[in-house]
């Protein structure tokens, strides 16, 4: 196992690579030692991140990645939003500490990794999500507390008006707005799913590309769900299934879709007030050391109260190790599901042979879920139709020969267990277009059906798979 100093030399190493480091200088201009906490920065958007390392009570040596987000006054909306964020990327979640001592707030990014087996692609893509999500954060931050600012304002301004009303000898006015509307009144915003109606979530879901099987079972779940209702509501007892699910299904095939309309739906069906998802993994879920597991997993059901809990992966918190923490995340959401039935719908989502595993670790788990929907790999027509579905989204149409060859060339992708399914076409979709634009550029084109057609000619090559070290851009 890794010691403390090697531990410092190897996340030395790797940052020195992947970001800029903050390094201190003596009274001579000398460079001080690097020395832990450190500070860097990262590459694209400078973002100010502080790196910690601590050794847990195993002898393991973690590494903490912190920034800051906001310090700010303590809010509903701010807090609020903070509980929603949790899960959003695979590696930063969010930390929201109110001071009751003085009513503030501070929101910190974060996110905590164990060193032994440290990677510089791993920490890279740690550092890349912080460079990515956490000016956004802070922009969003900015604006809920700008907003807040701006309504205690107005509510300070009202009250003077009221109190110089009210001293007023005439009432004149007083009629001139029957319904009592004010216009300079503070204002609220609430980010809820759009009333839509049951039907029009199914048939949202109808409109998907492939998953027939799984349309199926959605359908028959929310006509059982339907029927109790009705015979609650005739004085009979309802037989409602558990809201809780199971989805199998190698990558790419739908699962987070699907999770997001089984949130509107359970609410458009009252099982649920909000119907929000929340979505997380075991990072999401699992502390750094003893005892921060219970608080960081229920930090996140409590998040995903009143709405949808979608954990994917699920089957990654069954590690048989006893010093792992993932037993005690899944005893976690066990005993918060049973304590607030009908507060929170739990999704849980990985590959068909590793989910049985995870099933079968705790002997109440099985049985908290009714039904597992399986989603199958898409078809090679349909594989063309998510092609055409990102094609359309950004303004491109295929010619027919395109088509054609497209077709050939999912094809011949091997089917293994980890197909990625859409994720693939959507790698696919990139390389296209980068194509396309060096096509554009060179030929010096600015109008015409040549910047939205896309030919034969802008595939990688003729089975479809990039040349080594083509570069990749976007969020998959």
């Amino acid at each position: 196992m890794i010691d403390l100093m090697e531990a410092e030399e190897a996340v030395i190493g790797h940052l020195g690579r992947i970001a800029c480091i903050d390094q201190d200088v003596d009274e001579h201009g000398a460079d001080v030692p690097i020395s832990f906490p450190l500070t860097f920065f990262t590459m694209e958007n400078a973002v100010v991140c502080r790196a910690t390392l601590y050794t847990r009570f195993n002898g393991a040596v973690v590494l903490r990645i912190d920034a800051d987000v906001a310090e700010a006054d303590d809010s509903a909306s701010l807090r609020q939003w903070a509980l929603d964020v949790p899960g959003q990327l695979p590696y930063v979640q969010i930390r929201y500490e109110r001071n009751s001592r003085d009513g503030t707030a501070t929101v910190t990014a974060t996110h905590s990794l164990a060193v032994d087996q440290l990677t510089r692609f791993v920490l890279e893509q740690v550092v890349s999500s912080f460079d990515f999500i956490v000016p956004q954060w802070v922009a969003k931050a900015a604006q809920i507390e700008a907003v807040a600012e701006m309504n205690a304002e107005r509510q300070s301004r009202r009250t003077e008006d009221t109190a110089r009303t009210s001293t007023d000898e005439d009432h004149s006015d007083d009629e001139g707005d029957p319904f009592g509307v004010d216009e300079d009144g503070p204002t609220i915003t609430t980010t809820v799913h759009e009333a839509t109606g049951v039907d029009a979530v199914l048939k949202e879901l109808s409109n998907l590309i492939g998953l027939e099987p799984v349309k199926k079972l959605v359908r028959d779940l929310a006509d059982v769900q339907r029927v109790a209702t009705l015979r609650e509501n005739a004085g009979l007892k309802p037989l409602r299934p558990s809201p809780h699910l199971v989805f199998t299904g190698n990558p790419g095939t739908g699962k987070t879709t699907v999770a997001r309309l089984i949130g509107r739906l359970y609410k458009e069906m009252g099982l649920l007030r909000r119907g929000h998802v929340v979505e997380t993994g075991r990072q999401g879920l699992i502390g750094g050391y003893i005892g921060q597991t219970a608080i960081k997993t229920t930090e996140v059901l409590k998040s995903a109260e009143d709405g949808v809990l979608f954990i994917d992966e699920a089957y990654s918190l069954a590690v048989g190790h006893h010093l792992d923490y993932g037993r005690e995340a899944i005893e976690t959401i066990l005993a918060y599901m049973e304590n607030n039935r009908g507060r929170i719908a739990v999704v849980v989502a990985g590959y068909p042979d590793k989910m049985k595993d995870f099933l079968g670790m705790n002997p109440g788990l099985a049985s908290r879920f009714d039904h597992t929907l399986r989603f199958p790999d898409f078809a090679n027509e349909e594989l063309v139709e998510v092609f055409e579905l990102f094609a359309r989204e950004h303004d491109y149409v295929m010619t027919p020969h395109a088509r054609e060859h497209l077709l050939r060339v999912v094809g011949g992708w091997p089917r293994g267990a980890t197909f990625a399914n859409a994720r693939e076409v959507r790698k696919l979709f990139n390389d296209v277009v980068m194509r396309h634009s060096a096509s554009v550029v060179a030929s010096g084109m600015s109008l015409g059906n040549g910047l939205i057609e896309i030919d034969t000619c802008h595939f990688p090559d003729g089975n479809g798979s990039t040349a080594s070290g083509a570069r990749r851009f976007g969020y998959l």
